[in-house]
């Protein structure tokens, strides 16, 4: 009974989940039956569902998506290179809305002290120890695709201490209700029902809530785009059909490449008059024609073979076209990217260097510069707040005093002479690439 009203619960939340997927992957985006038997199952919150499906496979293909669309994949790392990859400092996290930057910046010292704090800690990317910087890019790759899960571990073997942050896969993560209506996140590389059964999901609550036994201490910090329901979708979702068109086009023309499937020739037979008894075996010529000379067959032809019942009018017969204009998939493929850099807030000279500048970097830094707070400056600071959020509860185990400062991160670009000047008239803040927390 208690499972079955864990069940009905989970429905409702479902409901309020529900999305019509009124675009052409509706197919694709399906769970198979394994997966659906676990949703009937467990008390487990899909990333999606339909009025009649779910859909944790919807996951899969965004995240798919994004690995076999070179527009988006190299949108996605060039922002994180630029916002990630010029160092960063320590600034003391102030409620005043009007303080001088010099007041803020952290002193040697405790920039110091900051750094062998985080040098103690061990940072995973899925089971891969990685460093500060890596493990910081990573985390804006989760995010920027939806959803960013990091569990805290605290151990203590034989009185030594030890902080491990972890992300997990996004595929690997899902809400689960529990008895008294409050949601935790469950872990397991497969949602398939047999493979659960084998292999338990891990129960994991989320942060403050905490799960601890002798050894371990642990608990799981979500981070997610802003979207009615509990998981977050990529910030680049309103390129979605456009990202899928791309991916649609090429494998298009790959299959016509290596089996060219598309039919050339329409063989058309009539069915024989129900009223005459007859011999022949129709199914069995069927299946040779089809075997032999139509794309169902091992070795694919360039015919195409129907039937029609006895007495009905033939097919109009024509010339199958195969769609390969050049002009056509290069228009396409245009608009295509140009929609991907729009949501992702992009461009194509910041992307590939392609466009014509001369031998002037001028259009190329006023083009970063003009993206510093639509695109830049929200990641970083995205990012900060994420980092700050998660190191709360070593320093409140560890040095409380810390809690004051937060990591920032520099821009790819020294501030111009005359920008100083402003923007100390202004107060607005100045950050100097030149100083670096971590190295």
């Amino acid at each position: 009974m208690r499972q079955l009203r864990l069940i009905r619960k989970r429905s409702q939340i479902v409901q309020t989940l529900s999305q019509e997927f009124d675009n052409p992957i509706l197919g694709e985006i399906r769970d198979y039956s394994a997966v659906r038997k676990t949703f009937e199952q467990y008390p487990i919150i899909p990333y999606a569902t339909s009025s009649q499906h779910t859909s944790h496979k919807y996951l899969d293909l965004l995240l798919s998506l994004v690995d076999n669309n070179p527009t988006l994949n190299q949108c996605i790392a060039s922002i994180g290179d630029y916002c990630f990859n010029s160092g960063q400092i320590l600034y003391k996290d102030s409620k005043d809305l009007f303080v001088e930057e010099e007041v803020l910046v952290a002193s040697p010292e405790v920039s110091e002290r900051y750094t062998n704090h985080l040098k103690n800690i061990k940072f995973y990317r899925y089971d891969t120890k990685v460093d500060f910087n890596h493990f910081i890019k990573e985390m804006y790759f989760e995010r920027k695709n939806g959803n960013c899960y990091v569990e805290l571990v605290k151990t203590n073997v034989n009185g030594e201490v030890n902080y491990i942050y972890k992300i997990h896969p996004q595929r690997h993560c899902l809400y689960m209700l529990n008895d008294d209506d409050t949601l935790s996140i469950v872990v397991s590389k497969s949602f398939d029902y047999n493979y659960l059964r084998k292999y338990p999901a891990r129960e994991v609550p989320l942060y403050p809530e905490v799960d601890e036994d002798d050894e371990d201490i642990r608990t799981m910090f979500h981070f997610k785009n802003r979207t009615s329901g509990l998981y977050g979708r990529p910030d680049w979702i309103s390129a979605l059909l456009n990202v899928y068109n791309a991916y649609q086009d090429v494998l298009y023309r790959v299959k016509l490449a290596s089996k060219d499937f598309t039919p050339k020739v329409l063989v058309e037979i009539e069915g024989d008059d129900p009223s005459i008894d007859t011999d022949l075996d129709e199914d069995d010529l069927l299946l040779r024609i089809a075997n032999n000379f139509t794309a169902g067959g091992q070795d694919p032809k360039t015919i195409m073979v129907i039937d029609r019942p006895h007495g009905a009018s033939p097919a109009k017969i024509h010339e199958f076209q195969i769609h390969t204009r050049e002009e056509y998939y290069k228009a396409i493929a245009e608009i295509n990217e140009r929609e991907i850099l729009k949501a992702n807030g992009w461009s194509k000279l910041l992307l590939t260097g392609e466009v014509k500048t001369g031998f002037s970097r001028a259009p190329y830094e006023e083009d970063l510069r003009n993206r510093e707070f639509s695109v830049l400056r929200k990641y970083q600071t995205m990012l900060s707040d994420m980092f700050k959020d998660l190191i709360e509860p070593y320093f409140l185990d560890n040095d409380p005093d810390m809690l004051q400062y937060r990591i920032d991160f520099n821009l790819p670009y020294k501030p111009r002479d005359d920008e100083d000047d402003n923007d100390a008239k202004t107060g607005d803040r100045v950050k100097p690439n030149e100083k670096h927390l971590l190295g």
